[in-house]
């Protein structure tokens, strides 16, 4: 853990403000669902909460299902991260930062095809969960594109409940 060397007081409502600078550094946006952790040691630690690894399990069997279906490759990813990834000539690594390209994408809140990969965005109300991608291959674009829709229709749903 780094220090940052900022110190802030509780109010009488037991709220602590997060300094601009790291909100900004880390992309933390007013509204944004935060997890709270304590450790043993005493320590709260705050996280961005990332509802597509709410369900890891559903996730990783729809990107494995959707990548054997179109065999091509497919990730799924939160707002900046790569969740999962699976198929043949996949590129993207579990944890990986997600192409600004496709932060973009998401933010449309529109699927778009970039540098061969079908962006297609996950919403819950109108709020971006993340995403799903494939890399168009050997199967029909239109089925991918179908499929792709289907299981980030899914996803959103699940979420839900």
């Amino acid at each position: 853990m780094t220090s940052t060397g900022i110190v802030r007081r509780m109010d009488e409502l037991g709220r602590i403000v997060i300094p601009r600078e790291i909100r900004k550094y880390l992309r933390i946006r007013q509204g944004e669902p935060m997890e709270i952790y304590t450790t043993n040691e005493g320590e709260v630690v705050f996280r961005k909460f990332s509802p597509m690894t709410a369900f890891p399990k559903l996730v990783t069997d729809m990107v494995g299902s959707l990548a054997d279906a179109g065999r091509c490759a497919v990730v799924a990813c939160d707002r900046e991260h790569v969740i999962d990834a699976k198929g043949p000539k996949n590129s993207m690594e579990e944890s990986a930062p997600v192409p600004e390209t496709w932060q973009a994408v998401m933010e449309k809140r529109r699927p778009a095809t970039i540098d061969g990969w079908h962006v297609v965005p996950v919403l819950d109300e109108g709020n971006v969960l993340g995403a799903l991608a494939f890399l168009a291959g050997e199967r029909s674009e239109d089925m991918m594109q179908v499929l792709s829709a289907f299981c980030a229709g899914l996803i959103s749903r699940l979420m839900q409940v």
